[in-house]
Order: structure tokens, then C-alpha cells, then sequence
């Protein structure tokens, strides 16, 4: 290349990545090959079909777990189990488990409830036989004081050793009152106490017992709504497969699925819809809609190549490498544009060994004459002499489409 060649091409290496698409492509045959009229009308049309995929579900389901027992770790037996694919209805059973250890559990727990019940009665009644004996020693205590009062009003007719006798029967009558006074509220205290005492425990082993009978309860597995039964896979002898009569199973696992068959919601997306392609400096059609992110499982990733044309996804929005994902709908998002600028200098040789062809064309052509003789070079001109003449670009903006080639003559 000549100095002044080499120094045009610089002068022109901006205009040619600006007019020059890197995506450049072939454009598609402008007609089609005719046919006579007559062919046409005896040929019938051929058949067409949309291929689409989807998922069918349930609009009401509810699912069925392993029960949980309280106080108990490890597996449980599962000892009946309704077949796959079985309409149910609310109450029916469709699962049960062994209750061996919880019937045993609740017996003794009856056993200890009864007891402590007959305790408390006991104490009770012991209590009662008490008050009574109290409130008859302190009435015979009152008619031993009022008697030795009587005998202090004989004083005058006694002697001097009898009245002191008198005298000391009635402060020892007086004394015995009050202190039978004073022990029977604390007798009274000390029994309500003891009682109290008993009727707590007793009450806390009702607790247990009615926890112990729901615990038993829940070993029988009813129908929650009406429907039909769809088995889920569980973890059993080191591998994932449909649970079995006289398997262990851990509490909490999902054991089936109940669903109502005559509401069903049908989501389908085209396979292969037209228009649904990715057009260099077009902006992106939208082909994963925000309710197809939203059923997505949680931590699903998604990458958004097409992002430095809008981005290909509802839920797009760009990102840096500083900063190169987002959640959104619990689904992480990587939507960086300029993805090559994450190896900067190996993109960078690529787009050097792509575009340097072109722009050494416009540098020994001038660029009139290098985009008339080079196809994919005109198919990256955008505007030309106020003309748009990427058709692409010209749709999205709302401009007036006109082909290079004519701009160009």
C-alpha cells in the first residue's frame, strides 16, 4: 500500500465501521421463479403447520407430604398407598403409615394422665378430710375458751390456787384458738399449693396426649380436595423413583400430588414462529415473555446475547462487567452488553482481521465505488445522502426505506 493510500484509510477507517455492519449477510433472491397461472390453479396449496411446545397445568393442586411427628427423627413405614393416576375424593385415603410406636406412645400417655387425674381427686379429697378436722379442733377450741371463761366467773366462791388455775386455762384456751386460726389459713395455702401442683402436671399430659392422638391422626393420610392422584418421586434406596408400600421415608418429603383434571390451563409458545429471528440492527423480538421467567425454577440463569439490540427477553435490561447480573422474579439475569469486551484484546484482533478487508477497499476504492462492487460492504450502509437504507433500521425508527443500490446511482 502507498503512503497516501495508507493515510486515506485512515482518514476513511471510522466511516467504514460506521457504514459497515459486522453481521453482514447475503441478501434474499428479490422473486421468486414464476409459474404459469394454470399451474397455479390445479396445484392445491401446500399443507402448513405451526409446531408449538407448552406445558399443561393444573389451576388447583394441592401437595401431599410425609407427615411430621413431633418429637420423632428418622423414617417412617408407609404401609398403604393409593395407585397412580386414582380419582380421589375429599376425606378419601391415600396414605398411611406405621403407628406402632405412636399407639404405644399414647397408651403410656393415657396411662400417666389417669394417674395424675386420680392424684389430683385424691389430694382433693384429703384436703377436704383436713378443713373438716380443723374447723371441728377449732370449734371444740372455741367451747373450751368459752368454758374456761365460766370458770372465771366462779372466783369469788374459789379459792386463791383455784382462781390461778382458772386464770392459766383460759390464756391456754385463748392462745389454742388463735393458733388454730393461724395453721388452718396455712394448711389452706400449703394445700391449694400441692393441689395446684398436681392439676398442672395433669394438664400438661392432657397437652401430650391430645399432641400424641393429632400425631397419630396425621399417620392417616386423607384427600384435602377432590381430584386425581399423581405420584411424585422420592429418594429411596439411593436412587429417585415413586414411593412403594413398605418403604422409609423421611418426614416433610413430597409424597403426591393432588390435582383437579377439569381445570386445566394449556401455555403454549411457537417453535418456530415467523419473524422471531435476530435481524443485524433490528431491534430484538421478544421471544421469553415475563410469565415464562416467572415459572421459571428459582436461581435459573439466563444470558441475553441479543441485549446490545434491546435484548431478546421481556425481563432484559444491559448491565456492565462492573456489575454484570440482576434478579428479577427470583431468575438471575446476565444481560451485559459488549459481551467481546470481556477479552478485550482477543476481540479486539477478531474485529481487526473481520473489518480490515473493507476498510483497505474503501482506502484503494473510494467509498461510492467500494460499496458498489462489494454486496456484503453495501449491506452495512445505514444512511446515505438523507436516505435510510437499512431496511431494518428504517422500520424500527419510522423512516422511509430506500435501497442502497439506488442512493447509490
Amino acid at each position: 500500500m502507498t503512503k497516501s493510500s495508507a493515510g486515506v484509510a485512515a482518514a476513511l477507517l471510522a466511516a467504514g465501521l460506521a457504514c459497515a455492519g459486522c453481521g453482514a449477510r447475503k441478501a434474499a433472491a428479490n422473486s421468486a421463479p414464476e409459474t404459469s397461472g394454470n399451474a397455479a390453479a390445479l396445484s392445491p396449496a401446500p399443507p402448513r403447520g405451526v409446531r408449538t411446545v407448552g406445558t399443561i397445568a393444573a389451576q388447583r393442586i394441592t401437595l401431599v407430604q410425609v407427615p411430621r411427628i413431633s418429637g420423632q427423627g428418622g423414617q417412617m413405614t408407609l404401609v398403604k398407598l393409593v395407585p397412580n393416576g386414582s380419582v380421589v375424593h375429599v376425606g378419601d385415603l391415600v396414605a398411611e403409615f406405621d403407628a406402632t410406636a405412636q399407639i404405644k406412645s399414647r397408651r403410656d400417655a393415657q396411662a400417666k394422665f389417669d394417674d395424675l387425674s386420680h392424684q389430683v381427686e385424691q389430694k382433693m379429697a384429703e384436703d377436704r378430710s383436713n378443713a373438716a378436722k380443723r374447723v371441728s379442733d377449732l370449734a371444740q377450741a372455741n367451747a373450751d375458751l368459752e368454758k374456761a371463761r365460766l370458770e372465771i366467773r366462779k372466783g369469788p366462791v374459789l379459792s386463791d390456787l383455784d382462781q390461778l388455775k382458772n386464770a392459766e386455762k383460759l390464756r391456754d384456751a385463748d392462745e389454742h384458738v388463735k393458733s388454730l386460726g393461724r395453721s388452718s389459713q396455712f394448711h389452706d395455702v400449703a394445700e391449694r399449693a400441692d393441689v395446684g401442683v398436681l392439676v398442672l402436671q395433669r394438664d400438661r399430659q392432657k397437652l401430650t396426649l391430645a399432641q400424641l392422638q393429632r400425631d397419630l391422626d396425621k399417620l392417616t393420610v386423607k384427600a384435602p380436595i377432590d381430584g386425581m392422584v399423581s405420584l411424585d418421586n422420592v429418594w429411596k434406596n439411593n436412587s429417585m423413583g415413586h414411593a412403594q408400600e413398605g418403604d422409609q421415608l423421611y418426614a416433610g418429603n413430597p409424597l403426591l400430588r393432588i390435582f383437579d383434571p377439569t381445570s386445566m390451563v394449556l401455555q403454549l409458545s411457537v417453535n418456530e414462529a415467523d419473524g422471531a429471528v435476530l435481524v443485524p440492527g433490528s431491534a430484538a423480538p421478544k421471544l421469553v415473555t415475563r410469565d415464562m421467567v416467572k415459572r421459571m425454577k428459582p436461581g435459573s440463569v439466563m444470558v441475553d446475547i441479543a441485549i446490545d439490540q434491546g435484548g431478546c427477553f421481556e425481563t432484559s435490561r444491559p448491565t456492565s462487567h462492573a456489575q454484570p447480573t440482576y434478579v428479577e422474579h427470583d431468575v438471575v439475569h446476565y444481560c451485559v452488553t459488549n459481551m467481546p469486551g470481556a477479552v478485550a484484546r482477543t476481540s479486539t484482533f477478531a474485529l481487526n482481521n473481520a473489518t480490515l478487508p473493507f476498510v483497505m477497499a474503501l482506502a484503494e476504492k473510494g467509498w461510492v465505488k467500494a460499496l458498489k462492487d462489494d454486496e456484503h460492504l453495501r449491506h452495512g450502509l445505514n444512511v446515505c445522502r438523507g436516505e435510510v437504507t437499512y431496511q431494518a433500521v428504517a422500520q424500527d425508527l419510522g423512516f422511509d426505506y430506500r435501497p442502497a443500490v439506488e442512493v447509490l446511482n
